[in-house]
C-alpha cells in the first residue's frame, strides 16, 4: 500500500467503503501468506513435478509443515523458492537424480545427485 490519499469532499459513505476495501485488501494479502498447499499444489503453482517439491523439501530449500500426516506448505514460501535458489550460488545437493526448476535456475547452479 504505502500509497498517500487526500481526503477532500467525501461523503462519510464513501469514506467508509474506502476504508473497508483498504481494510479488506490488506487481509486478503495477510490470509494469503498463510494458504497451504499440497505437493501437488505446490508442483503445478512452480511448473515442476511433485518429485522436484518433494527434493526441494528434503534438501531443506522448501519448509514443510504437517497437517497429521499429511505435508503441507506455505503457498508464500513455496514462491520464494525460485528467488532462493537464484540467491543461491553454491550446489545444491540431493539424494535423487538430478533436477530442474523451469526457468528457475541459471547454467551457474549446480544440482546433482549425492552417492
Amino acid at each position: 500500500m504505502g500509497e498517500k490519499i487526500i481526503l477532500t469532499n467525501f461523503s462519510r459513505t464513501e469514506l467508509m467503503t474506502l476504508i473497508i476495501d483498504c481494510m479488506n485488501e490488506c487481509l486478503k494479502v495477510e490470509r494469503e501468506k498463510d494458504i497451504l498447499l499440497t505437493k501437488q499444489e505446490a508442483a503445478k503453482l512452480l511448473k515442476v513435478s511433485v518429485s522436484t517439491i518433494e527434493n526441494l523439501m528434503r534438501a531443506g530449500v522448501l519448509e514443510k509443515y504437517y497437517v497429521g500426516r499429511a505435508v503441507r506448505f506455505k503457498r508464500q514460501n513455496v514462491l520464494s523458492v525460485p528467488e532462493l535458489l537464484e540467491k543461491s550460488k553454491k550446489a545444491i545437493k540431493f539424494k535423487e537424480p538430478s533436477i530442474a526448476i523451469k526457468g528457475g535456475l541459471k547454467e551457474d547452479h549446480v544440482i546433482h545427485k549425492v552417492k
